[in-house]
């Protein structure tokens, strides 16, 4: 969802806050480490791979009718794609282009989530957070009220497009652990950082499945206004071998990473944190304020031998006035420090572009990345110019240069012969 810079620095301080002890760290050597348990990654099959290319190329197409949604997740299992967006909603593809609505992972209020953790929310407890409350403050939920026409899901819907939002939950993150999938939410209040992190399980995507339950698994980790200069929002599960890392964040103090206990359900005790992103934030606003530092919606995704993490930068939800944007750095190591490819680590302003708006999108953003199908493909939303400014799902294939810094093409294809599909 939601740069200054330095000098290459050769040896980077990071910090980690053990029992309340702030420990000054220098980066070691990489270990050798495994790919990061998120999802088994078989080896794709010709049927996967032919799908891949063509959902890749119809969603260049100019033509294309696109699907809406807000903060993306995909994720396959079997033959299926879910796709796992705020609000709760779940849908279902065979091929990346034709969605179907699947089910809401909640259907009912959540019972932990009460007005002590989050607040007053009369946007609801997905409601996004951001904005602060000078220039540049962003609106509720899109179909909140008070939303703006036009932003994320307002408005006529074309067709392919989920039906409602039910669940009342943002951002949420969902993985393949040891057999179990883990989907992480957000619940919040708008513009304030009165949010919380909850965990749901289950053994299946699958609806059909007779063993098809999501089991509400309550709350991971809460950030309270006046106490914290950070955001329990956009949580992103990461998994270094068999240690698992919570990164969250949106505004104020920028991103940050906490290490999970081995159920992955809660902190590890003692507990170890660290601030792996931020941007440069106005000296003197109100702790409560969240903020000029446009920085949110984390994601780590392993490469090779280095994690990369990409951030989304300035504002999103404005539909056609979102100037989203998406940056990267890496890390030998998942705790960092992370640095651009000039060299100037994340947590002090970093970040090499990935995406922008352009012609076609007013803005893109809040990413998640993949090794599907025989690709490395990035899924965000942007904001459609065409179309007053709706949120849709783009899908690009990321293509990574000599250096290993991924890039992707945000312009339409050429001359292409892709065909409505409906």
């Amino acid at each position: 969802m939601r740069f200054l810079n330095l000098k290459t620095l050769r040896v980077v301080s990071v910090f980690t806050v053990l029992t309340g002890t702030l420990i000054a760290q220098t980066p070691q050597d990489a270990p050798n480490a495994q790919a990061p348990q998120r999802q088994v990654q078989s080896q794709p099959t010709q049927k996967g791979i032919d799908i891949m290319e063509a959902a890749l190329k119809y969603n260049r197409d100019p033509k294309a009718i696109l699907y809406q949604t807000h903060d993306p997740e995909l994720i396959k299992q079997d033959d299926v794609y879910y796709l796992f967006p705020t609000g709760g909603g779940v849908s279902s593809s065979k091929d990346l282009i034709n969605w179907k609505f699947e089910y809401n992972v909640f259907d009912k209020p959540i019972p932990w989530v009460t007005p002590d953790i989050t607040g007053a929310n009369r946007g609801g407890s997905g409601a996004l957070a951001g904005g602060g409350n000078g220039p540049g403050a962003i609106g509720p939920l899109p179909g909140a009220a008070g939303a703006p026409a036009g932003g994320g899901l307002a408005g006529a819907a074309p067709r392919g497009a989920a039906p409602g939002r039910g669940g009342r939950i943002a951002a949420p993150d969902v993985q393949l652990v040891n057999g179990t999938y883990y989907l992480y939410y957000d619940v919040t209040s708008f513009a304030k950082n009165s949010s919380a992190i909850g965990v749901a399980t289950n053994k299946t995507l699958n609806p059909a499945s007779p063993d098809f339950k999501w089991v509400d698994r309550g709350m991971v980790v809460q950030s309270v206004p006046n106490r914290d200069m950070w955001n329990a929002l956009d949580a992103n599960l990461v998994m270094d071998r068999n240690q698992g890392w919570l990164v969250m964040g949106s505004f104020w103090g920028g991103i940050k990473m906490v290490k999970l206990a081995p159920d992955l359900l809660s902190i590890a005790k003692p507990e170890v944190w660290y601030s792996i992103a931020s941007q440069p934030r106005t000296f003197g606003l109100d702790d409560t304020d969240p903020g000029d530092g446009t920085i949110e919606g984390a994601f780590i995704y392993k490469h090779f031998q280095y994690f990369y993490l990409f951030a989304s930068l300035d504002y999103c939800c404005r539909g056609i006035n979102s100037d989203y944007k998406v940056v990267v750095g890496r890390s030998r190591t998942v705790e960092g420090p992370y640095v651009d490819r000039e060299g100037t680590l994340m947590s002090r302003g970093g970040g090499t572009l990935v995406a922008k708006g352009n012609a076609d999108w007013s803005g893109v953003g809040h990413n998640s990345a993949y090794t599907m199908d025989g690709k490395s493909i990035m899924v965000m939303h942007g904001y459609d110019r065409r179309d007053n400014g709706r949120s849709k799902l783009i899908i690009r294939e990321m293509k990574w240069d000599r250096g290993d810094w991924p890039s992707i093409d945000l312009s339409p294809a050429l001359n292409t012969d892709s065909k409505d599909p409906w």
